[in-house]
């Protein structure tokens, strides 16, 4: 759910192949979301709130808060900065219900239908960022996504890696996805490295994955 830029780290030689992508995307990402979440686990409930509301992620890079790269152009954060305070006040005026969603059997599907229902009439505010504050929030209350959930990059990466033309907002199950990437990557990582790396998965031939797939799986 990060989304970071590869621009934003040391930059490596070219991944051709599926294996060496998720490779590349476990060294430059994962310790970026366990420092965002060992930042949000150590939070009061309102401070998780509040910096979810607003889209922070810690950088581990100079250590620093920072929009989520979804957000963090000047433009979009002059232009709905009002928007963020707004989902602040209307997370934190649910903080109950968020409370108690996270007991629930699939918590972070509970939670995001949550968010979806109170933010999504906010100028500014659409899918992703609610999923992408769902994904926060999670960080606090220890709980990540059982599926893998497509929309924007993320939706395009899997229509190219599956060929198929799923619409915006289904969620899959990770067994829809190769064993190279779901032997490594937990569901919400495989939604960020849809994204990240749709433009490389667009030009892989993508049928050797699938029949090695399926001979493993005996279908």
């Amino acid at each position: 759910m990060l989304c970071a830029k590869k621009y934003d780290y040391p930059s490596l030689k070219k991944s051709k192949s599926l294996v060496e992508l998720v490779d590349e995307y476990v060294l430059l990402y994962r310790d970026q979301y366990l420092t965002t979440k060992n930042c949000y686990v150590q939070m009061r409930l309102e401070e998780a709130i509040d910096f979810a509301g607003k889209l922070l992620v810690r950088n581990k890079l100079d250590d620093a808060w920072k929009k989520h790269a979804h957000f963090h152009r000047p433009w979009f954060y002059k232009k709905y900065k009002s928007a963020f305070a707004e989902a602040v006040q209307k997370l934190l005026s649910v903080k109950v219900e968020i409370q108690e969603a996270r007991l629930q059997i699939d918590p972070f599907d509970k939670v995001f239908a949550l968010t979806r229902r109170i933010l999504m009439g906010i100028k500014g505010l659409k899918y992703v960022a609610c999923y992408d504050i769902t994904c926060l929030l999670g960080y606090h209350f220890n709980f990540q996504p059982s599926y893998v959930y497509l929309h924007a990059g993320a939706l395009k990466g899997a229509n190219f890696l599956l060929q198929t033309r799923y619409a915006s907002g289904v969620r899959l199950s990770i067994n829809e996805f190769p064993y190279a990437i779901t032997s490594v990557l937990m569901p919400f990582e495989i939604e960020d490295f849809l994204c990240i790396y749709k433009k490389e998965i667009s030009r892989f031939d993508t049928t050797e994955w699938i029949r090695i797939d399926r001979d493993r799986r005996g279908t």
